[in-house]
């Protein structure tokens, strides 16, 4: 079993996730999740002249209801008046297009009706549901965002509006408001109605005075732009009603963030990593935090409607475009990814638009939508089971495509702004791919911290080869260096005293002169053969870098080679600020040692300046003299060259040798002539 799963486990995960995404689909479509509607009462039928009449009365619906019908009349404002009908045509909200222009929404709840059978029963049970602290029934409803502007009436009185309607007087429709308007200005949100029916008993129940309520909504677009009521009303308890809003709310506040910290989280591992292999997580993400955030400030009061419902439907179609980037398909080197990511961006376009375009328009682009939605997630559950399949998918990455093609085939069917429990399959969609998601997340973190451990185990491994192997190098380099300056050395001196006495003993002038060449030759090399031998002495590699005061490092060279400077009639100069740096103490100390050795032997100065300063990262440490300088076209750090052209006349090892000794620890050496100055700066870091 074990096996089998290690072999097929994207692939049965990924049938798990279709039977998920099936059963959420279903549920939408057998509307499982959404309250059921109250039924409408014949009897308003009746008094309306046989006319359909969008009247829902109380004892027809047991406890939260949906007001799934209304009477509509397109292009017009109808006047409230109490105990009024309805007027205009019946229609389902479910499947209602709104226009763009202006319009009117009405529907009646009505009381009991007192002559009917059992009607005492069906009060009494109204009252022990219903009854508030005035002795009244109250029901609540909550009528959901209406675009883009709307005013809300109880029988003849404003209750509530939302942006502002356009040359509109609120003295033609009502009386306790009295305002015109001129411009039309954009504003939703949901409205909470408190409905009181009179509970004191079934006198006067049924027909009349208090037999029912008239809701009128007048709504506005900007004329451009499809208006109207999305989603349905619903009636019921104040906490029935709260509960359900308040339950989408606290999902759409949850996934919010969630989904913000898993997209910082993923941006930053692009970042870190350098990759776009987690983009399509990333557009998943954007989706969710889009969709959701627009639900949120629908929800609330909002300014910009058309704005929110775009970004709503850029979110869900970044949710089925952003898994196309994960198939790499080819079919005879034919890229089928690019042709399903084309699909995906022009459905992106599609939803943006429909926010906007004109009615005449929303009901093809309506259909296209379904039809392209259910063919693109139909091609992407194809591509992602073949990939899961042939292992190419990792377990949580096969439950991703799934759930986005599910979202794809789901949200064309439910109304996205209504934030009510028949959006709920969505959210619960929504929570799936986020959890997905985050399991994509640790499953690459669990393979990088593996992948980091391996790499720094091989590395320790492989540091300790590479020491061994420059320990047996530098081993060998002593060696060498110490037969280079001591054993050979020793023939040199021979040869220097052999010559000598040959030269003492030479009458020939030219002959002497060709013999104090060669002494000066012999003489040069065995300088060189000192400075190594210097050199070899102090085993470099085996000291540790460490913090130290330079002021007190300068101090002591100061000290020591003051009196040297004395004897050649040279003044030594110090001036050290106390800056802590990071080097080898003893390097350092041979390394300023050989420079002002350098100018006493070399410069002819009178003065040598020894300083230091800090500078951003590094320490600087100046050796100055007021000497001659160097030659133009000679490089003071190259072994082996001869000042101005000059045989025999060699630098020797001394400053190639200084500068080897700061690049090995981390520092820089540099030469240059400065206001007829020679300046030696040397660079080590601050600690």
């Amino acid at each position: 079993m074990k096996e089998i799963f290690k072999k097929y486990g994207a692939f049965l995960v990924f049938c798990a996730s279709i039977l998920l995404a099936a059963a959420l689909i279903a549920a939408v479509f057998l509307g499982a999740s959404m309250p059921p509607g109250a039924p409408l009462s014949s009897s308003y039928t009746q008094y309306n002249d046989g006319k359909e009449t969008a009247a829902v009365r109380l004892g027809d619906f047991d406890g939260l209801a949906a007001l799934t019908y209304a009477n509509y009349t397109e292009g017009e404002y109808v006047v409230p008046f109490k105990n009024g009908l309805p007027q205009g045509e019946l229609i389902d909200l479910k499947k209602h297009i709104p226009a763009h222009g202006k319009g009117t929404y009405q529907f009646v709840l009505s009381h009991i009706d007192a002559e009917r059978d059992g009607a005492q029963e069906t009060f009494a049970a109204m009252k022990k549901k219903y009854l508030g602290y005035d002795g009244n029934l109250h029901l609540t409803v909550y009528i959901p965002t209406v675009f883009a502007a709307s005013a809300v009436y109880l029988d003849e009185e404003l209750v509530a509006t939302a942006g502002q309607l356009s040359n509109y007087d609120f003295s033609d429709y009502n009386q306790n408001y009295l305002a015109q308007t001129t411009k039309h200005k954009n504003g939703t949100r949901g409205i909470w109605l408190d409905i009181s029916f009179y509970g004191g008993s079934l006198e006067g129940v049924g027909i009349g005075e208090r037999a029912g309520h008239l809701i009128t909504i007048h709504f506005e677009s900007d004329g451009r732009m499809l208006s109207g009521m999305r989603g349905t009303p619903y009636i019921g308890t104040s906490q029935e009603v709260d509960s359900l809003v308040g339950v989408d709310l606290k999902f759409a506040t949850a996934g919010i963030i969630i989904a913000a910290v898993s997209f910082v989280v993923f941006v930053l591992l692009c970042i870190l990593k350098h990759s776009l292999s987690f983009l399509p997580q990333i557009g998943v993400l954007t989706g969710v935090l889009l969709t959701c955030v627009s639900r949120i400030l629908l929800w609330s009061s909002s300014t910009t409607p058309y704005f929110l419902s775009a970004a709503g439907m850029l979110g869900l179609s970044f949710i089925i475009f952003a898994p196309t980037f994960m198939m790499r398909i080819k079919i005879k080197n034919f890229p089928v990814w690019k042709v399903l990511s084309g699909v995906g961006a022009a459905n992106i376009v599609l939803h943006v638009a429909m926010v906007f375009v004109p009615p005449t328009f929303f009901g093809a682009l309506h259909i296209y939508r379904i039809v392209s939605g259910i063919v693109l997630a139909a091609a992407v559950l194809l591509c992602a089971g073949y990939l899961s399949f042939k292992r190419q998918y990792g377990i949580p990455e096969a439950a991703l495509p799934v759930l986005a093609a599910a979202t794809a085939v789901i949200s064309p069917f439910i109304p996205l702004y209504a934030l009510t429990s028949y959006s709920q399959p969505v959210i619960y969609l929504f929570f799936a791919i986020l959890i997905v998601t985050i399991a994509v997340f640790f499953k690459e973190f669990a393979r990088t911290e593996q992948t980091s451990r391996y790499l720094t185990n091989n590395l320790q491994a492989e540091v300790a080869r590479r020491t061994e192997d420059l320990k047996s190098v530098v081993e060998e380099r002593d060696r060498i260096l110490r037969y280079v300056s001591h054993d050979l050395r020793k023939p040199i001196i021979g040869i220097k005293r052999f010559v000598g006495e040959l030269s003492a003993s030479e009458t020939d002038p030219v002959r002497q002169k060709t013999f104090g060449t060669v002494q000066h030759k012999i003489a040069a090399v065995d300088k060189n053969l000192v400075e190594l031998q210097k050199y070899a002495k102090l085993n470099f590699s085996a000291e540790h870098p460490e913090r130290i005061d330079l002021a007190e490092i300068l101090a002591s060279v100061y000290d020591a080679l003051s009196p040297d400077c004395e004897a050649n009639n040279v003044h030594l100069h110090l001036d050290a600020d106390k800056i802590s740096a990071f080097c080898r103490k003893n390097t350092l100390v041979v390394v300023l040692n050989n420079l002002i050795f350098n100018a006493l032997e070399h410069a002819d100065c009178k003065n040598i300046y020894l300083s230091c300063a800090r500078i951003r990262k590094d320490c600087i440490i100046n050796i100055t003299d007021d000497g001659k300088g160097l030659s133009e076209n000679i490089d003071p750090f190259l072994p082996y060259k001869t000042e101005g052209g000059i045989p025999g006349q060699n630098l020797g090892l001394g400053l190639y040798i200084c500068r080897e000794l700061m690049h090995d620890m981390g520092g820089k050496l540099h030469y240059d002539r400065v206001d007829g100055k020679t300046v030696f700066t040397v660079l080590i870091p601050l600690s």
